[in-house]
């Protein structure tokens, strides 16, 4: 990532390991992807060895460590920008615009493979709303989308509060309670589904801040800010070894009772696990083949929307015996075909900037 100063300029200096968080988060992404497609969490995992069980719940928790790692990043790296007088339009027209403009080539491209590959009927008013974000394109990857358009919109405003106050107590009371009512209650539920008990939920409204996305992208700007460097990194390691075993026993558990459980983005447990891997790789200085993770890190959203499409499109041709076999193939075809597409696409820079969102 390059360094930004104070004016919300970019300097030629790179964080390195930030480069590095971008290119395990995008690894983590098409990792559960890869995972979902090979096994599907549906009722036919239930009827598999424990090791088989195991191996599916951790590859697919591990992977979805990805996207709260690229939320902690937004905000570590645009919130502190300075967005006055026109710089805030300067920031959509830069950032968002040719996000969205690549995104709609893409859930484009998505929409035309549909329609070919499969039975579905071509339809202009699917087609329209999915341009225009009112449906989702296919593929389980561009439910993001929508979402961080949403978060680029209102960037410059939750920056100009968040600079209008410094005091620590300002961020942490109210994210506390937040934490509590917003990414408690998912881990709570799992307890709940093993004793047979419904499910609880808060009515609290937390949209002004984002729900859950707005919280991790408030993280990333604390960060930024040093507000979690007193906290011992063995600790952090330790307890995000903890949260993964009880994550993966848990899930594995009520996948035995026929109970399948996701684990999504608002879990207490999966958060805690996502900050202690950047808590514990941002203070690297020295990162071995840095060329090569900041050509990730550069490409990273294109390889997002890209890779999807190789997991349709090679999960059916791949058939073999054992399952984790089928996992390490994919797994390889499918980064090998993104990394082949992305370095196609970006040998025009004009190219590259419209399909790739490369800048």
């Amino acid at each position: 990532m390059d360094k930004v100063n104070g004016s919300g300029e970019k300097t030629n200096s790179r964080i390195e390991s930030l480069d590095l968080l971008r290119s395990f988060a995008i690894f983590c992404v098409i990792l559960t992807h890869v995972t979902e497609y090979t096994y599907p969490i549906n009722g036919y995992l239930s009827h598999r060895s424990v090791y088989s069980r195991l191996l599916a719940l951790g590859l697919h928790t591990f992977g979805r460590l990805g996207v709260p790692i690229f939320f902690f990043l937004t905000g570590y790296l645009l919130l502190d920008r300075d967005y006055s007088g026109t710089k805030a339009v300067k920031f959509w027209k830069s950032h968002l615009l040719p996000m969205i403009i690549t995104s709609e080539i893409w859930g484009g491209i998505y929409f035309v493979y549909q329609i070919t590959s499969t039975d579905a009927l071509y339809s202009v008013d699917s087609l329209l709303q999915e341009l225009l974000m009112f449906r989702q394109f296919d593929g389980s990857a561009f439910w993001y989308i929508p979402v961080i358009v949403g978060i680029y919109i209102f960037i410059p405003f939750v920056s100009y509060a968040l600079h209008m106050q410094a005091d620590r107590k300002t961020f942490f009371v109210p994210l506390i309670f937040a934490f509590l009512f917003l990414f408690i209650p998912p881990v709570i539920n799992m307890f709940r589904n093993l004793s047979g008990l419904d499910e609880i939920g808060t009515k609290i409204d937390f949209s002004f801040i984002g729900n859950a996305y707005g919280f991790l992208i408030i993280l990333g700007y604390m960060i930024k800010k040093n507000m979690f460097n007193k906290v011992p990194k063995k600790l952090l390691t330790f307890i995000a070894v903890c949260a993964f075993v009880i994550i993966v026993i848990l899930r594995n558990r009520l996948c035995e009772i026929g109970h399948l459980v996701d684990v999504w983005y608002n879990s207490g447990l999966l958060l805690i696990i996502a900050l202690s891997v950047f808590l514990c790789v941002l203070p690297i200085k020295q990162i071995h083949f840095k060329h090569m993770f900041e050509w990730i890190s550069k490409n990273s959203f294109g390889m997002y929307l890209i890779h999807e499409l190789f997991c349709k499109i090679f999960s059916n041709l791949i058939v073999v015996d054992h399952l984790w076999i089928k996992e390490i193939i994919l797994l390889v075809t499918v980064c090998g075909g993104t990394l082949a597409t992305v370095c196609l696409l970006g040998i025009n820079k004009k190219v590259a900037r419209i399909f790739l969102y490369a800048r």
